[in-house]
C-alpha cells in the first residue's frame, strides 16, 4: 500500500512540475486569481530542478542529485525516509486543491533567520537586531521559495511570535522590523517574556492598542492566535476601518483562534482593543480557493531543547498542539551546547518534544549547522549530542532527520553573518532552503 502511494505522489508531482504558477506575480499585482494556476504565468521546469529564487526576481538552477551530492549524502531507501504519511497526503490535497498543508518549523534563530539580514557574508554585529535578523532570508522562507519553484503552491507569510525569546535590543522595534513590514503596532503594546513557539508575543495593554498584519500573498481568511484576558474586548478591522468583527474575551487567560473570512486580498487587517488587554501569538493566512504549503516559522532566538519540552498551558507545545499542524519539524541544539546541556538532558527534552508533535504531526529533526571556520564553536553540536538527536528520532520512530550540520561543512566564508557564533547570511540560508526542500522532495 505504502509503495502504491508513494507511486501514485510521484505522478502527481511529476505532473505538477511541468508548469509553476508563478504566485509573485499574484502578489505583485494584487490579484488573488493569478494564483494556484488559475490563470498563472507559465515556467518550465524539469522534474528535477530546483531553482534558488533571489529576491530582485532572478534565479540560480541547482539539481536535486547535486544538493545530495556535494554532501556526501544519498537519497537513501524508502525505509530510511521517515513516516510522513500526513505531509504526504497533505501535499496531495494541496496539487488537487482540496485542501492545505501546514509545516511549522520549531528552532532556535537559526530558523528564526538571525543573521539572514546581511546577503553576503561575513560581517557583524548583533544577529538578533534589525536589520540583520530577516524573516524573509530565513532558511524556512527559502524552503518555501524552493518548493513554489518545483511546482507546489506555497506560502510562508505567516506570523507566529515575535522571533525572539530572549531579549531585543529595542523589543518592539526590532520585533516589527522582523516582520519587515507585515506586522504594525501602536498605542501600549509590549513584548513580555512568554515561552510561546516563535518566541514573546505582543501584549495589547489597553485601549489604545492596535496590532496590524498584512499577508504577503492574497488571502480569504486569516486564522489568528489571541490569548483571552478577563474583561477584554475587542475589534478587528480592514484596511478602510470597517469593523470585520467584534469580540469579548472568554476571560482566564484561554487560548483562541479566530477565523476571519473575507474577499481575498492583501489588505491589512488590525486588531483594535476597545476595553482591557489583549495578547497577540500570530495570524496565519490562507486561500481557501486555491490551497498550498503553508509554512510557518517558529523560531525562537534564544530557545533550547528545555524551552521546548513544555506542553503545560500556554506553553510552546501547548500553543503547538492547538494549532495542529501536519508536520513539525525542529532545528535544535546550538545553543544547548553553548550552555553545556549534558547530552542525557538534551536527548530526554528533544524526544519529549519530538513524540508531543508526533501525536498530532509527522515530524523531522534538524541538525543545527555548526560553526565553520568561525570562532563561535561552543555553538556547535559534539558527537554525543548528534547521537542523542538520532537516539531521539530513533525512540520516537518514523521521524525524518535533516542534517545541516553536515551541510555547513561546505560552506564557504561568505554564507557565514558573523565570527562569534553560528548565524548564517542570507546567502548561507538559501542553500539550507535548497538541501531542505530537496530532502522533502525526495521523501516519496
Amino acid at each position: 500500500m505504502l509503495n502504491k502511494l508513494r507511486s501514485a505522489w510521484a505522478s502527481v508531482l511529476m505532473l505538477s512540475l511541468l508548469v509553476v504558477p508563478d504566485i509573485g506575480l499574484a502578489q505583485r499585482t494584487n490579484d488573488p486569481t493569478l494564483i494556484g494556476g488559475l490563470q498563472p504565468k507559465q515556467t518550465v521546469v524539469g522534474t528535477e530542478l530546483i531553482r534558488t529564487m533571489n529576491q530582485d526576481g532572478t534565479s540560480n538552477a541547482t539539481r536535486i542529485g547535486d544538493v545530495f551530492t556535494d554532501v556526501g549524502m544519498s537519497r537513501g531507501a524508502p525505509s530510511s525516509r521517515g513516516g510522513l504519511g500526513k505531509l504526504s497526503t497533505g501535499l496531495k490535497r494541496v496539487l488537487s486543491r482540496t485542501g492545505r498543508v501546514q509545516w511549522l518549523m520549531a528552532g532556535t534563530s537559526l530558523t528564526a533567520g538571525g543573521g539572514g539580514g546581511l546577503a553576503v557574508g561575513p560581517g557583524g554585529g548583533d544577529s538578533a537586531t534589525s536589520p540583520n535578523m530577516k524573516r524573509s532570508a530565513a532558511y524556512p522562507r527559502q524552503i518555501a521559495n524552493q518548493l513554489r519553484a518545483a511546482g507546489i503552491p506555497t506560502r510562508s507569510d505567516a506570523v507566529i511570535g515575535s522571533g525572539n525569546q530572549s531579549a531585543y535590543a529595542n523589543p518592539v522595534t526590532d520585533a516589527t522590523a522582523y516582520y519587515e513590514g507585515q506586522v504594525a503596532v501602536a498605542g501600549t503594546v509590549t513584548i513580555p517574556s512568554l515561552g510561546w513557539p516563535g518566541g514573546r508575543g505582543w501584549l495589547l495593554g489597553d485601549a489604545t492598542a492596535k496590532w496590524t498584519f498584512a499577508p504577503l500573498i492574497a488571502a480569504d481568511q486569516v486564522e489568528f492566535y489571541v490569548v483571552d484576558m478577563t474583561g477584554g474586548a475587542y475589534t478587528i478591522t480592514d484596511a478602510a476601518g470597517a469593523v470585520l468583527g467584534t469580540y469579548v474575551s472568554t476571560g482566564n487567560f484561554a487560548k483562541r483562534k479566530i477565523t476571519l473570512n473575507r474577499p481575498a486580498s492583501v489588505g491589512p487587517l488590525t486588531i483594535n482593543v476597545t476595553a482591557g488587554s489583549l495578547y497577540v501569538l500570530g495570524a496565519v493566512p490562507s486561500l481557501t480557493f486555491a490551497p498550498m504549503v503553508e509554512i510557518l516559522n517558529a523560531g525562537a532566538y534564544g530557545s533550547s531543547s528545555a524551552y521546548w519540552n513544555n506542553f503545560t498551558a500556554l506553553s510552546p507545545g501547548d500553543w503547538i498542539s492547538y494549532i495542529s499542524p501536519d508536520f513539525v519539524s525542529f532545528e535544535i541544539g546550538a545553543n544547548d551546547a553553548n550552555s553545556s546541556v549534558a547530552a542525557s538532558t538534551f536527548q530526554t527534552n528533544t524526544t519529549a518534544f519530538l513524540a508531543g508533535c508526533k501525536a498530532f504531526a509527522d515530524v523531522m529533526v534538524i541538525k543545527s549547522n555548526k560553526s565553520i571556520g568561525q570562532n563561535g564553536t561552543g555553538y556547535d553540536l559534539s558527537a554525543a549530542y548528534l547521537a542523542a538527536l538520532d537516539a531521539s528520532a530513533a525512540a520516537v520512530g518514523s521521524v525524518m532527520t535533516l542534517d545541516f550540520n553536515t551541510l555547513s561543512a561546505s560552506f564557504s566564508a561568505s554564507d557565514w553573518f558573523d565570527s562569534t557564533g553560528p548565524h548564517l547570511a542570507g546567502q548561507g540560508y538559501a542553500k539550507e532552503g535548497v538541501y531542505g526542500a530537496a530532502r522533502v522532495l525526495t521523501a516519496f
